[in-house]
């Protein structure tokens, strides 16, 4: 798995594929939701170079859907202790007391609205809240979709041209990404 990680060795793969290729890129989606330590941009960006703007955003929400379901339903079978020991492994042990915040959805929303952010971890825990999988899946999708697109349309760009601008926005998403990285306790208290 670790030579798919690097889109040189993904892109020839995929196209490697020929019409099985987009099941194969939904399944890695789902995938790259479920392990943690997977990132999941260059899989986003990687959709936008092998499928289009369109197909690769389309592609993506359906993986990605799919895969943050299945952490949410692994999360209620797992139950609080579960979560609880994988949270802390991978040091998101503070996002463990919004679980029970009133405008969970709301924050949920704001988290995959927000492209660049990692969101796997609130999957998890949304599943040990009280939403229901139905909303979860709503309000989750709909606000990824324009993340979506965006990380789609730079690695369509990245291929078909508009160099200076896709750098620009890809630095743009560097700096805000570790900005909230460095403040992030910050951030959760103040969403506390």
């Amino acid at each position: 798995m670790d030579h798919l990680l690097d889109l040189r060795n993904l892109l020839p793969w995929l196209h490697h594929l020929g019409p099985w290729a987009a099941v194969v890129f939904v399944v890695l989606q789902i995938v790259q939701v479920l392990v943690v330590w997977i990132p999941g941009t260059p899989f986003e960006i990687a959709g936008g170079i092998a499928f289009g703007i369109w197909g690769g955003t389309l592609l993506s929400s359906i993986g990605i859907a799919l895969g943050s379901l299945c952490a949410f339903g692994l999360a209620r079978c797992l139950g609080k202790a579960g979560v609880d020991n994988w949270l802390s492994k991978h040091d998101f042990r503070l996002l463990g007391s919004l679980v029970h915040h009133p405008r969970l959805e709301l924050m949920l929303a704001a988290v995959f609205f927000l492209p660049f952010l990692p969101k796997k971890p609130f999957c998890y825990l949304a599943g040990l809240s009280d939403v229901k999988p139905f909303r979860f899946l709503w309000v989750t999708t709909l606000a990824h979709i324009p993340g979506l697109m965006l990380t789609s349309w730079l690695g369509h760009t990245a291929v078909h041209g508009l160099g200076k601008l896709f750098w620009a926005v890809m630095l743009l998403g560097v700096v805000f990404g570790s900005v909230a990285f460095l403040y992030r306790k910050s951030l959760l208290a103040a969403v506390k």
